[in-house]
């Protein structure tokens, strides 16, 4: 099999070929590209040192979505974070794998958790009485 420069099985094999320390470098240089905050990059930072360690891979660029998507269950069932904190740990993950790695993420296979606001829930819980109170009342209309 022929390997195009380019394509993402090129940049796969060139990653798989870096020292941890390169493919920080790396993960670096795409992040500031974008222009993000120094605290979203320690944010990122601990989350692939956590996916790192949570994986039992050394080599940074060894982890894969199958890895990505065992350690978000993991937060999920075993650490019991919040949706909040799981969409965070994902976020950096994904970057990582995406931009830094090159590899393509089934987003139906590791979807991103869905988290609500407190305020999107005090709206439902708001509603719910109001129509709870609608209910109680058109009853009531019907029984006089």
């Amino acid at each position: 099999m022929v390997v195009v420069p380019g394509t993402k099985l090129f940049h796969r094999r060139i990653s798989s070929m870096m020292t941890n320390e390169q493919v920080l470098e790396k993960m670096e240089e795409d992040f500031f590209l974008r222009g993000s905050s120094e605290k979203t990059w320690q944010t990122y930072c601990t989350a692939l040192i956590r996916f790192s360690a949570f994986a039992g891979k050394d080599r940074y660029s060894d982890l894969d979505e199958k890895d990505l998507r065992s350690f978000l269950l993991h937060l999920h069932q075993e650490d019991k974070l919040q949706g909040s904190s799981i969409k965070t740990y994902n976020a950096g993950c994904r970057f990582f794998l995406e931009v830094v790695l090159s590899l393509a993420i089934n987003r139906r296979q590791v979807p991103m958790p869905f988290s609500v606001t407190s305020r999107l829930k005090m709206k439902t819980i708001k509603s719910e009485t109001l129509v709870s109170s609608s209910i109680a009342s058109f009853y009531l209309a019907l029984q006089s």
